[in-house]
Parts: structure tokens; sequence; C-alpha cells
């Protein structure tokens, strides 16, 4: 989190009470989406090989919550697999749950 986000929080009571633990995380390369991925769901060990690779590029962006995000917004859509198509429709609502745009 930039320092600037964490000054704004601190500055609200109510929000930073809530907050126990301030911790940093590193985004997971490409590569370690091929084997971390497939290990936190079975969705993703019937998804051919390379599909993280790919996925992670579009979507994830190496973030573990987007992929939780992800699973759970396929999941919920009744598809076993994801497209491409599935992922252009679902990054509009990744990106509008962090407040972002899908450029």
């Amino acid at each position: 989190m930039p320092q600037d986000d964490r000054v704004l929080i601190e500055r609200w009571p109510a929000l930073d009470s809530r907050i126990l633990v301030w911790q940093r995380y590193k985004s997971f390369t490409p590569a370690k989406s091929l084997t971390v991925i497939p290990q936190y769901h079975p969705l993703w060990t019937a998804v051919p090989t390379d599909d993280p690779l790919w996925i992670d590029d579009l979507a994830c962006h190496g973030n573990f919550r987007q992929w939780a995000k992800l699973t759970y917004l396929i999941i919920g859509r009744g598809a076993a697999l994801p497209s491409p198509h599935d992922l252009r429709l679902h990054r509009t609502r990744l990106n509008a749950q962090n407040g972002t745009s899908s450029a």
C-alpha cells in the first residue's frame, strides 16, 4: 500500500481501528501461477497448462485475491472453464471491485 493511502486511513479512526497488522505482499510471478493456482481450487486443475499464464496477464496480475475473486465469479456463473470472453466479462467486475477501470 502506498504510504499516502496508509496516512489517509490512519486519519479515520473508524478505518484505522479495523487494521490490526499492516502487511506488504509481493505479486507472484506468471510461472508461479502455474503451480499455485491449480493447487488453490479444482477448477484450475482442468484448464490447459498455459491458460493460467494468459489469465494472470489479462485479469489477475499476480494477485491472489484477484484469482480468488475470479474463481468465485466463474463458479457463480456455473461455467466450468474460463474462456477469453468470460475473462473480459469478469475483468470489468474485478476492476469495479478494485476501483479501477478496465481499459
